[in-house]
């Protein structure tokens, strides 16, 4: 029977290591029983599986008080004290996906992203969608041009441009304006010469 078949009932621990030292037993089994006693409490010891050997860690932390609702932390090195663990707290612990923090604290992640020309950033809020967009374009004169986004916007978008097509105080024609939009892009019409133009967008 070895040290970890040991049984708190008496009646029941009946052998050590093969030796016989239930009821009746020869006297010289007795003897051999406290031997190998000794040798197997000595090699669980050394091996250190039953048990930790006492040091500065150890020590700090038992001189920790504990409570309902802290939580231990080191402070630095072999310094432990504690913290209130609050329900919020305990209930971000539970939680079992990113996600579910994410909404519980209010962060928004970046979904998608284009950091060029054209360019836009797409958030994630909860489970929705707020896109910002922007770029560059040239507005052909007396017509319609077409503008793609870099990323289509997932529900609807609202661009806003700027552009002149003449600087002169005595043109008849009108500027680059919007004509229309949708979740992919817009266009503009521009009754004017060829217009250098920026633009941002807006969506959902």
């Amino acid at each position: 029977m070895a040290v970890a078949d040991w049984n708190t009932d008496p009646s029941l621990n009946t052998s050590i290591g093969g030796i016989n030292i239930a009821e009746n037993c020869p006297a010289g089994n007795v003897n051999n029983a406290i031997r190998e006693l000794m040798a197997e409490f000595a090699a669980w010891l050394d091996g250190g599986s039953g048990f930790q050997p006492s040091d500065a860690t150890l020590s700090a932390l038992a001189a920790v008080t504990t409570a309902t609702n802290k939580l231990i932390y080191a402070a630095s090195a072999d310094v432990f004290e504690t913290a209130d663990l609050t329900a919020f707290a305990r209930s971000i612990l539970a939680m079992t996906s990113g996600f579910q923090i994410a909404q519980a604290i209010g962060a928004v992640s970046v979904n998608s992203a284009n950091l060029a020309n054209p360019g836009h950033l797409r958030f994630v809020i909860g489970d929705k969608h707020f896109q910002v967009g922007w770029g560059t374009f040239t507005a052909s004169a007396n017509g319609y041009t077409s503008i793609a986004y870099s990323a289509p916007f997932p529900t609807a978008s609202f661009p806003v441009m700027s552009g002149v097509g003449e600087f002169s105080s005595t043109a008849q024609d009108n500027n680059p304006g919007l004509s229309s939009a949708s979740t992919t892009g817009f266009q503009v019409f521009n009754a004017s010469n060829a217009a250098a133009c920026w633009y941002i967008a807006v969506g959902y």
